[in-house]
């Protein structure tokens, strides 16, 4: 038992050094496709500058280290420019709409559920880093083709919601550094999901490890308060390849099928 506990706990440093184990790459800081003759959609400009409105007009939080002045704000996005050459923006190369958008560090506090997120209806990659939102956003259930959603470092409480497990589209999905407590029930058998990459880590999750979706690859529960024993529903998880569950209050035995897989369970 000492030994997986020991292999668990090197899971972060495995990752980073292979972050090709997680599907969201950063945004850089300016990301455009120049395609001739064509720019980004009006409607998609005009929301985005609204959300430069919104943003401009929130107050500073002091608990958010690193959070642009609202002088410096996105001062890239501007009426007369295409909205595809503007900072923290990604376009298709092809059809110029806004398919990633990245807002880290940016107080949404208060404003992200009123922000038109659903007026960028090709968003595919959202950012909210560090935006002292406070809870998981009612909209993102609404953007029915979201595939990478980073809500790490942002105070919020609660539990983790049954709908991820439900997405259709949703992929990777980092929930890490908040003050979730537990899980919305899932269903009670191995089913079906699009996700594939779950991080939980430095959580308050209490109980046990739920049911999961077969299409989970990457699970890092890391840092919780989990109890109980190492579920044996984890075996039927054929595509799983990395689990991370060190530092929580987990007792028992390892699954023996667990341990046929260990050739590719890491």
């Amino acid at each position: 038992m000492i030994g997986y506990w020991r292999i668990a706990c090197c899971f972060s440093f495995l990752l980073f050094l292979c972050p090709a184990n997680s599907s969201f790459t950063p945004f850089s800081q300016t990301s455009s496709h120049p395609f001739l003759g064509q720019h980004c959609s009006s409607s998609e400009k005009t929301a985005l500058l609204q959300l430069k409105r919104d943003l401009s007009a929130a107050k500073p939080e002091s608990s958010i280290p690193f959070q642009p002045s609202s002088g410096s704000l996105l001062t890239s996005w501007k009426p007369n420019t295409d909205c595809c050459s503007w900072e923290s923006v990604n376009c298709h190369e092809v059809t110029k709409h806004v398919i990633g958008l990245n807002l880290r560090g940016h107080n949404l506090s208060g404003l992200v559920n009123s922000i038109k997120f659903l007026n960028l209806p090709y968003l595919e990659r959202l950012n909210l880093v560090n935006c002292n939102i406070g809870e998981i956003p009612s909209f993102v259930q609404k953007l029915g083709g979201l595939v990478e959603l980073d809500l790490s470092i942002n105070k919020i409480h609660g539990k983790v919601p049954k709908w991820i497990w439900l997405s259709e589209s949703l992929v990777y999905l980092n929930l890490s550094n908040n003050f979730l407590d537990g899980f919305e029930a899932p269903p009670s058998a191995p089913f079906l999901s699009s996700l594939t990459s779950l991080d939980l880590t430095s959580n308050l999750i209490e109980g046990s490890i739920p049911t999961l979706p077969i299409s989970i690859s990457f699970l890092s529960l890391a840092k919780n308060k989990l109890t109980g024993e190492i579920p044996v529903s984890l075996c039927s998880l054929s595509n799983l390849t990395i689990l991370d569950a060190c530092y929580n209050y987990m007792s028992g035995q390892i699954p023996k099928c667990l341990e046929v897989l260990g050739d590719t369970l890491i």
